[in-house]
């Protein structure tokens, strides 16, 4: 694409149109070409003397062949990007679509202790974020382990115990 502006630019600034002022006058003639405001606006026969036709709101554009041709080869490369964004922005939408929502959290979590033994330690219920080492587990293991007496203890702050109703018995 920069390739294709520095092409345009080059045009542009070698047009024979500049080749044919004197050297000395065509920065000014530059100053003065990008400076020249459009020609007023006049009355056409059909809306009479009195109606002035307003200016356009969105763009003023200038008068000039060469410049207009200029802003409109920079606007199809403009929009050539701005359908490359949406074609690129499309995919990754269809993308995220394609992708498995992912699993819902687990009820409960058994936690492992480190080392080499690994051996169970503290049962959490599912919202419970004190833990990120552990693996899911089900309401009938976890009281098993809690009941076995082999040293897994209950979260203090998630109570899973109580959860399961092992403080009523």
């Amino acid at each position: 694409m920069w390739a294709q502006i520095r092409e345009l630019a080059i045009a542009v600034t070698d047009h024979p149109y500049w080749a044919s002022l004197p050297r000395e006058e065509v920065v000014s003639a530059r100053m003065t070409l990008k400076k020249k405001a459009r020609p007023a606006d006049e009355p056409t026969e059909a809306e009479g003397v009195d109606a002035v036709r307003r200016p356009d709101p969105l763009l003023p554009l200038p008068p000039s062949l060469d410049q207009l041709q200029v802003i409109r080869r920079w606007l199809e490369l403009t929009l050539t990007r701005v359908d490359e964004r949406i074609t690129a922005l499309r995919a990754e939408e269809d993308e995220k679509a394609r992708r498995l929502p992912l699993p819902a959290a687990p009820d409960w979590w058994v936690e492992y202790g480190n080392g080499a033994r690994r051996m169970p330690e503290l049962a959490h219920t599912g919202v419970c974020e004190t833990t990120s080492r552990g693996k899911p587990s089900t309401a009938q293991a976890v009281r098993e382990l809690l009941l076995s007496g082999r040293g897994v203890m209950a979260c203090p702050q998630c109570r899973p115990d109580s959860e399961l109703g092992l403080l009523d018995t």
